[in-house]
């Protein structure tokens, strides 16, 4: 199964960072540091 957390964008600046467009409805809980998905 296949479950769509976020969208990762392109890179872009000097450091090739990206943005992540959140499709998901807990947020703080998917993203938090150290957890896995």
């Amino acid at each position: 199964m296949q479950l769509v957390v976020g969208r990762i964008g392109r890179p872009h600046g000097l450091r090739g960072e990206v943005s992540v467009e959140v499709r998901t409805d807990d947020p703080e809980r998917r993203f938090a540091p150290g957890a896995a998905l």
